[in-house]
């Protein structure tokens, strides 16, 4: 396995596909006030996705390329917003319309949806460069759920995705010491040819997605119970239940918009930034930042042993490398790489990361490239990049998770009608945003049901 995460029964293994590695305290409890019960989860944190804001003035595109008009659904009297297109809010989407019911998923991506399971694309000297600069496997155990099996056979069988040589991931120290994952693991690796943005477009397109939506707003009628959105100023519908499948400040906004009712869902999503647990026990959600470097170089690296992907040890500044060119097979020439940081990297050159200062972008790409070079084993001032850019994941991944039962992995409000799905609630992984994304589709599906 990659990492071990502590839980409340000691150490288990567990191999996972995001950008970094948590500590995971769980404390949960369920509990009712009046008519309201609870899935209340104390130390929830968040699955960081980014969401981009979007100016006030900026102008709604409603004909979006991801929303499948030839959709033949059977229409509920009961839509759903799904708010954050991630992969937790396109699973619960999809999901809710094999179930009949009709939902519209509003994400913030100016070109794409995906939340961080992403990639980059770029047009350098007449050349296409692509990153996977966010999630960069999915990783299958002998433990996961069946419902995450059959979607990645799904996934397999349509060429969205394919096995990941395991001997080409692993481990770096300095130096260049690469040690591969075990063949024998029970685990396997998958990566996406076209890049790990196939991921949510593939789920996407089971959906109605609207882009670029920032829902700034909800407001509860209650006369009906409906909830009302707001893009801003801009009205786009009436909604019987909401899913919040984002994190972050953006969210815990967004619920403080609600009203005092969803007070218990605001602390849920109320976030904290640092790269470590503040506490013994969290009392809140905790988000770590990552610095992510995308570099192509002209000619090949020329490691001690190749590789394709691996997570780094031994070394401060980095948590995470990978070969973009060999991983996706490029056939153009030199080698196009992702390096991201550690946390504790991430929290000491944090900055507003929609206004990055090219200094200091500058100033973290040299760090990086440093850093990659012990990593490597090269010389120092040997990695210059013909092309670089960099980004900072503001709200990267949870340091720490809320402990929801494996069969119920989301947070649902009865009362207001309120979900919320995401990796947060279990562990970081695509998996587990599945598998939240599915359970709470299927929580709503049932509750619907009850009140016909």
């Amino acid at each position: 396995p990659l990492f071990e995460i502590i839980n409340s029964s000691g150490m288990r293994e567990l191999s996972h596909a995001i950008l970094c590695l948590p500590l995971l305290f769980k404390l949960a409890f369920t509990f009712k006030i009046g008519s309201t019960v609870w899935n209340y989860h104390n130390g929830v944190l968040s699955n960081g996705a980014l969401t981009s804001s979007l100016r006030p003035d900026t102008k709604l595109n409603f004909s979006s390329k991801l929303k499948t008009s030839h959709l033949e659904l059977k229409m509920s009297n009961e839509a759903v917003a799904v708010i954050g297109g991630g992969i937790s809010g396109l699973t619960c989407a999809r999901e809710l319309s094999k179930l009949g019911i009709s939902a519209v998923v509003f994400d913030t991506g100016k070109k794409e949806v995906g939340g961080r399971c992403s990639t980059r694309k770029f047009r350098n000297d007449g050349r296409e460069l692509v990153f996977d600069h966010s999630a960069q496997f999915i990783a299958v155990s002998d433990d996961s759920s069946p419902v995450f099996k059959e979607l990645v056979a799904e996934m397999e069988s349509a060429g969205v995705i394919t096995p990941w040589d395991s001997s080409v991931v692993g481990t770096l120290q300095a130096g260049g010491r690469f040690q591969a994952s075990s063949a024998g693991s029970g685990t396997v690796y998958y990566k996406a040819p076209g890049g790990m943005g196939e991921v949510p477009k593939f789920l996407a397109e089971q959906c109605q997605v609207e882009r670029p939506v920032w829902v700034s707003k909800i407001r509860r009628n209650r006369n009906n119970n409906s909830w009302g959105a707001w893009h801003y100023k801009e009205f786009v519908g009436n909604y019987g239940h909401v899913v919040i499948s984002h994190n972050g400040k953006c969210a815990a906004r967004l619920m403080s918009s609600a009203g005092k009712e969803c007070d218990l869902l605001y602390k849920q999503l109320n976030a904290r930034f640092g790269a470590t647990v503040k506490y013994d026990t969290p009392r809140f959600m905790q988000l770590n930042s990552l610095w992510v470097l995308c570099a192509h170089f002209d000619q090949d690296i020329q490691t001690p042993a190749k590789f394709e992907g691996a997570f780094v040890k031994g070394i401060r500044d980095l948590s995470w490398v990978s070969n973009n060119s060999a991983k996706l097979e490029s056939t153009g020439s030199g080698s196009s790489w992702t390096i991201i940081s550690s946390p504790t990297f991430g929290q000491k050159f944090k900055c507003p990361q929609e206004n990055i200062p090219p200094e200091h972008a500058d100033m973290v790409t040299e760090k990086l490239l440093s850093a990659f070079a012990v990593a490597a084993g090269l010389p120092q001032g040997s990695l210059e990049p013909s092309f670089s850019f960099v980004q900072l994941w503001g709200a990267a991944n949870p340091i720490s998770v809320s402990d929801v039962p494996s069969n119920t992995p989301f947070i649902y409000q009865n009362d207001v009608r309120v979900g919320i799905c995401g990796d947060w609630l279990m562990s970081p992984s695509i998996e587990s945003a599945v598998c939240s994304g599915y359970a709470l589709a299927h929580h709503i599906g049932a509750v619907m049901n009850e009140s016909i």
